[in-house]
């Protein structure tokens, strides 16, 4: 039996970690920019929401004290945040994101910084599809190769 993951907010210490799994062929497979990132794209994207200088939030998912993954909230102005979820392949499909999200949530409600939650995904991810269909979300949009839920 998997335990319950823990999440945390990332910080400067996690980067490393955040470049590693972002570069796992599974990740970034699906990504707008299906290839892996250097460490200097990675640094100018990361370090910006670490330090807070972008309205978005991040939290790592961790398992037994050991990192596996991701979650990421991009926030507009309006309070509408884009969620990204990335795991270590080896966590992957034992429920572990499914977890986290739910544990994440009322962290997300008592902040009230996101009104609506929404995800971009791949038309070719059945997984995903399948991972934010069960959390909850609805499909409500087409955007090229992406769904909108």
């Amino acid at each position: 039996m998997i335990s319950n993951p823990q999440i945390k907010y990332a910080g400067l210490a996690d980067i490393p970690f955040l470049w590693y799994v972002r570069n796992q062929k599974t990740v970034y497979q699906y990504f707008k920019n299906p290839h892996p990132i250097s460490w200097e794209e990675h640094i100018n994207f990361i370090v910006p929401i670490i330090i807070c200088a972008k309205p978005n939030l991040l939290y790592i998912i961790r398992h037994n004290g050991i990192p596996i993954g991701y979650i990421r909230i991009d926030i507009d102005g309006n309070g509408s945040g884009q969620i990204s979820i990335a795991v270590l392949p080896l966590f992957q499909g034992k429920g572990l994101a499914s977890r986290a999200l739910q544990k994440l949530k009322p962290i997300l409600k008592k902040k009230s910084v996101v009104k609506k939650l929404t995800a971009e995904i791949h038309k070719d991810n059945r997984a995903s599809y399948l991972f934010f269909q069960k959390s909850g979300f609805v499909y409500t949009d087409k955007h090229s190769d992406y769904h909108i839920h």
